[in-house]
């Protein structure tokens, strides 16, 4: 079990988080390949339990990976888990959607932890092609569900 204020291995930073309109400098938390920060999650997806989230970010593409609707301790618990499975610094976003089954296994496994949409770090599931986000139903059916 980890402990709410294990903050071991994790370095406060600023990390370049990438969008739709090009990538922006967010201050979070730091660890490998990975990046979090705390965010809001306003985006009117009725599934969504809290009004924030913890973002956890793949630096080496600058993409979110995952939005956890937890504690920041589920969160780090969250990236614990996924880490294992591939080499992240050597993952990209051509490479990425390979990851979506073992992510929906996941998050079926956790359930209300990942905020659904928020499946890979692919960011053609995560924004349209002009620059809006999906919504929920696209999102769900561009993650596989």
């Amino acid at each position: 079990m980890i402990r709410q204020d294990d903050w071991t291995g994790w370095t406060a930073g600023a990390f370049e988080a990438a969008g739709p309109s090009g990538t922006t400098t967010m201050a979070g938390w730091l660890r490998g390949p990975f990046a979090m920060d705390f965010r809001p999650t306003n985006d009117g997806n009725p599934q969504v339990l809290t009004p924030f989230a913890w973002v956890v970010t793949h630096l080496p593409t600058g993409w979110a990976m995952f939005a956890v609707q937890g504690s920041a301790a589920e969160a780090r618990a969250v990236v614990t888990d996924v880490e294992p499975w591939t080499d992240w610094q050597a993952m990209t976003l051509e490479a990425s959607p390979f990851m979506g089954k073992r992510v929906r296994e996941y998050s079926e496994a956790n359930p209300g932890l990942l905020i659904p949409g928020s499946l890979t770090i692919n960011p053609g599931v995560c924004w349209n092609g002009d620059g809006s986000r999906p919504t929920f139903d696209e999102l769900l059916a561009g993650a596989g569900w």
